[in-house]
């Protein structure tokens, strides 16, 4: 619900008690993606927070066998120019969320539940792709934003080994958007099923068949958004996964 850079300062550190890892990260940034400061809002900081827990059961690296536990929070605020006369208000943002990570031998389980409130992305206007001109030629299609709306949602993703180089892969995930009103909530879900071959510890390729469907559940079956929602396919997909 959340890929984003920050510019910022983070104070970062992990350390062991027994069997368990821990980490975590504090952060102060702007919000502003990578710019330093935009201008808007009331210069305060937005604040990123970060906690794991690991019970390390054998090995070493990023594949090593464990029970991993994270949580992690976001908050800061946001300008957006509203209303028919588009006046600029001030609006909260707020995102957090709670996972965890099982890996024992062949196995790896993992899923996470996720909460947004505040600045939800809310779509095109019409559908339409962002830029594009209406039919009589008054109106440009833009991205919509419910300012004050909720989201949440969840995964749940496991994967089996292989012999030594192949993964079979199964996910499903649901997101609930815009959930404070019957018009604007929209549910998506995706069941996954993929295979990864992995070459060497830098290089992956990754195949998936995504199952989708995407609806208004607030409104009757006849309604625009449903009608549109009803043309979401399934996708497939190949992809390479490089490190360096």
């Amino acid at each position: 619900m959340s890929g984003w850079h920050a510019t910022g300062i983070q104070v970062f550190d992990a350390f062991k008690t027994g069997a368990w890892e821990h980490t975590y990260a504090l952060m102060g940034g702007t919000g502003t993606g990578l710019a330093i400061y935009n201008g808007s809002g009331d210069g305060r900081p937005d604040w990123y927070l970060y906690w794991s827990s690991e019970l390390i059961l054998s090995g070493k690296g990023a594949f090593r066998d464990g029970l991993k536990l994270t949580g992690w929070y976001q908050d800061g605020e946001r300008e957006l120019r509203v209303g028919a006369q588009q006046k600029t208000e001030t609006f909260d943002r707020r995102r957090y969320g709670l996972g965890a990570v099982f890996r024992r031998g062949p196995w790896r389980v993992a899923g996470e539940w996720v909460r947004a409130e505040g600045m939800i992305p809310n779509g095109t206007d019409g559908g339409a792709v962002p830029g594009s001109v209406s039919n009589n030629g008054k109106v440009i299609s833009g991205f919509n934003v419910l300012p004050n709306d909720e989201a949440d949602g969840w995964y749940l993703d496991g994967g089996y080994r292989l012999f030594t180089r192949w993964e079979l892969r199964a996910r499903y995930d649901r997101l609930n958007r815009g959930t404070d009103r019957k018009q604007t909530e929209r549910r998506f879900e995706t069941m996954t099923l993929g295979l990864t071959y992995r070459h060497d510890k830098h290089v992956r390729v990754l195949a998936d068949y995504e199952f989708r469907q995407v609806e208004a559940p607030g409104l009757s079956g006849g309604a625009t958004p449903n009608r549109i929602l009803s043309e979401v396919d399934d996708v497939f997909g190949i992809k390479i996964w490089a490190s360096f």
